[in-house]
């Protein structure tokens, strides 16, 4: 399940899912550790009213959901027509605070006067294994407390200045035990006042409603080290109040959001610019206080998969901090790539992916290749970094950052892209391509290291005389003297790739691949070999689009997700979006407009873009959002539009 709405302030990140529930909690990094995956159960609230019970996720409550305008503070409505009853929310992630606030207006929409009781739910995995939290109801102070270790969580509400008057603290999901949410399906709470193992607690609110009246509970987690640093953020919200907090954080948002209001092409469509507003401040959800970024937090992959998305890949970092570059967001640059700075091999090379503590990330890639030792990398992920370096410096004209970073970053990196090269191809050594499944020398990253070296080259030209800036400019030229050799002319495209085999012959991988064009209009210096990329184009679009302007697949017999056998593969809003820029780039407007509607018409709520499409049913596959896919279609926008 998707989380349309991402709250974040670069420690705390919240998730909320198409109900409008909390479903991911990260704390105290953006995307480490998760005290809610998508293997608990979300975040309930529920409401009793006339003898009947109803949680907001059961099926009879129409949900919308987005961000208020130019601000990550969410807009949700939940109406129900059955009940007569209407509830508005408004969600933020204090922007200062580590707080989740949440304010509810509960309208009657009878004439007649009822007593209507909210139930609001949590459930917590603080501790890896999910056992050995605990949670307990505080007297002084009337607030339920959850920690374990390190973590610290108070859960507080009220309504018109009075705590919530009913509770219960129990077991979730051991013993047998379904939860403590079972326990207000009465409409009645025990007051059970502690418990430890793995444990939901409840809290709830009795509303005397006038006919076509409405209160307001204001509800929040307050999160720290130590009940001590948790209190003191709970009290400064009860100083502050709710309303003055939330106030703050949408101040706060509406100024960061004034560069991109400024630099946006004047031409977007209001939903266009709405749509950009809603992608940008999910990118900047996703960014940690530290300076990585995380590709998603949605955890619910997790469900059948072994892991989720909330790691920080040099590559897709880069892409997503790309068009935030464009429109003058520098410093979230400049702490992306001091991140990897820290994190950088002292060989010069990135790894797979990290952690945002800086701590290695997951993998699947060995580190030996046909009996031989090898770097387990995906090479363009350094190259990547590189090149947003270049990017930044072109966009920033930051010369005291570009110096503080050439020795302690760039040089060491471009002298590894500039050496690991193959002495028989001329081109980069193999890795791993960057879907991170084939280890081999990709079109891909060969095109993007030849690009990468000649453009830190240039601006490093621009600040010193280094004569280290010869060797990657001669590198760069020798493999873009060698790049014909990924273009099949039998097959009339640029092929994914090869490797050469222990007795000197080329494997070769035929696979027509989206990925193997895009840096050619890219990042080329010109439209080089302009028959050659227009015929590639012609074949992504005869085999991956099946021949008409509908979405474009990874590559040709893509099984990841895929429903249908018969199909090459489900359509990634990434590639779709970079034939988008072909189009543009290559003079087909017309179409390209036809394509970025057909796309745009295929965004989930609140925008939200996600990993895939359906290509039978339009729906959204993967995880929702990914965030490289909100960068793109910003930078389609900045393409089309200026």
């Amino acid at each position: 399940m998707a989380r349309p709405v991402c709250l974040s302030n670069g420690s705390l990140f919240i998730g909320l899912n198409k109900f409008g529930l909390v479903d991911d909690i990260y704390f105290p990094y953006v995307g480490l550790e998760n005290l809610k995956t998508s293997r608990l159960i979300p975040h309930k609230i529920g409401v009793f009213v006339d003898d009947k019970f109803s949680w907001l996720d059961d099926g009879t409550w129409e949900v919308s959901l987005k961000y208020e305008y130019g601000t990550m503070v969410s807009e949700i409505v939940f109406s129900n027509e059955k009940l007569n009853l209407e509830i508005q929310a408004n969600d933020a992630v204090d922007y200062d605070e580590n707080a989740f606030m949440r304010s509810i207006k509960v309208i009657n929409k009878l004439n007649r006067r009822r007593t209507v009781k909210v139930f609001l739910h949590q459930v917590f995995q603080i501790s890896r294994n999910g056992r050995a939290d605990t949670a307990f109801y505080v007297p002084d102070g009337n607030y339920i407390f959850d920690y374990k270790g390190h973590t610290a969580i108070i859960v507080y509400s009220h309504n018109d200045g009075l705590a919530f008057n009913e509770f219960a603290v129990g077991n979730y999901a051991i013993e047998g035990k379904s939860g403590t949410f079972k326990d207000a399906e009465d409409g009645e709470l025990s007051g059970n006042l502690v418990e430890h193992g793995g444990i939901d607690s409840v809290i709830a609110h009795s509303l005397d409603l006038g006919p076509q009246e409405w209160q307001k509970i204001e509800y929040w987690l307050a999160f720290g080290d130590t009940q001590q640093d948790a209190y003191r953020v709970h009290q400064r919200i009860l100083d502050d109040s709710l309303e003055g907090r939330l106030n703050a954080t949408r101040t706060n948002w509406h100024q960061w959001l004034t560069k991109a209001s400024d630099n946006l092409p004047v031409k977007l469509s209001q939903t266009e610019k709405e749509n950009a507003l809603s992608s940008l401040l999910t990118i900047k959800a996703h960014i940690d206080k530290n300076g990585g970024i995380i590709a998603s937090g949605d955890s619910s992959l997790y469900n059948y998969g072994r892991d989720y998305y909330a790691y920080c890949w040099p590559r897709d970092g880069a892409y997503s901090l790309w068009p935030l570059i464009k429109l003058g967001y520098f410093e979230e640059a400049r702490k992306f790539f001091d991140f990897f700075a820290q994190v950088m091999h002292p060989d010069g090379y990135l790894q797979h992916k990290y952690q945002t503590d800086g701590a290695f990330g997951s993998t699947w890639h060995p580190q030996v290749q046909e009996h031989h030792k090898e770097l387990a990398i995906q090479e363009d992920e350094t190259a990547i970094i590189l090149l947003m370096i270049a990017e930044y410096d072109m966009y920033s004209q930051d010369a005291d950052y570009f110096m503080q970073t050439f020795n302690r970053f760039v040089r060491p990196c471009a002298e590894f892209l500039a050496n690991y090269i193959d002495s028989v191809t001329h081109l980069p050594h193999p890795s791993y391509d960057l879907w991170e499944q084939k280890f081999l020398s990709t079109t891909y990253t060969s095109y993007l290291v030849s690009a990468a070296l000649r453009r830190i080259a240039e601006v490093t030209e621009r600040y010193y005389q280094d004569e280290a800036t010869s060797r990657w400019l001669e590198a760069s030229a020798i493999i873009e003297k060698n790049l014909d050799k990924y273009y099949d002319r039998d097959l009339g495209y640029y092929i994914k790739g090869f490797k050469i085999q222990e007795n000197g012959e080329y494997l070769y991988d035929k696979t027509l691949d989206a990925s193997s064009i895009y840096p050619l209009f890219t990042f080329s210096k010109q439209l080089e070999n302009q028959s050659h990329l227009t015929k590639s184009a012609d074949a992504i679009e005869r085999q991956l689009m099946n021949g008409s302007l509908t979405g474009v697949a990874r590559y040709t017999d893509d099984d990841y997700l895929r429903n249908n056998p018969k199909d090459s593969g489900n359509p990634w809003f990434i590639c779709t979006f970079w034939y988008v820029q072909y189009l543009a780039k290559t003079g087909h407007i017309e179409r390209a407009e036809k394509l970025l509607e057909w796309t745009s018409q295929r965004f989930g709520a609140n925008g939200m873009i996600s990993e895939q499409i359906d290509p039978k049913t339009s729906k959204q596959l993967g995880v929702g959002p990914l965030i490289w896919s909100h960068a793109e279609y910003i930078n389609c926008l900045i393409l089309l539009r200026n």
